[in-house]
């Protein structure tokens, strides 16, 4: 299957809810997702598979100090019509290329203890388990794990 990466626009906000919640994302509210498409900092792309949208992946360059920047995941998330063939890592290698071209010396994520397939798929890309947040994520109550990644 053919996916091709876009930067995220407004027209594309209600398939961007509709995958978000399919994949029981932290809800965010519209205006918070239309907000990130015009902030200078954020880095929101979306996954496309001809007029479909499959996936997509928001965060934010935190400015740092003397070391550089850093950056925070915010949601990723991929349509189950298309899980299994490699958006997700595809989604995953782009925001971290992005990262870096914007000067990003590490990412930073919370994800669900109980989300194995999002663990691995960070695990694989290169992050580390930093830290517990205990009973961090609501609807359901559960623990985060925070994940750290050293962008070389």
């Amino acid at each position: 299957m053919a996916f091709i990466l876009v930067h995220a626009d407004e027209s594309m906000i209600d398939g961007i809810l509709q995958i978000a919640d399919q994949c029981g994302l932290a809800p965010w509210p519209r205006n918070d997702y239309l907000a990130e498409i015009g902030r200078r900092d954020s880095i929101f792309l979306v996954l496309q598979t001809g007029r479909n949208l499959a996936g997509f992946v928001v965060g934010r360059i935190v400015p740092g100090r003397e070391a550089g920047h850093e950056a925070e995941l915010y949601n990723i998330g991929i349509s189950p019509d298309f899980r299994r063939l490699g958006g997700g890592k595809m989604l995953l290698e782009s925001f971290l290329s992005e990262c870096v071209n914007r000067g990003a010396t590490s990412v930073w994520l919370e994800v669900r203890a109980s989300n194995a397939n999002a663990i691995k798929l960070y695990e694989k890309a290169g992050f580390i388990k930093q830290s517990l947040r205990k009973q961090y994520f609501s609807d359901p109550l559960e623990d985060a794990l925070i994940m750290q990644k050293i962008l070389a």
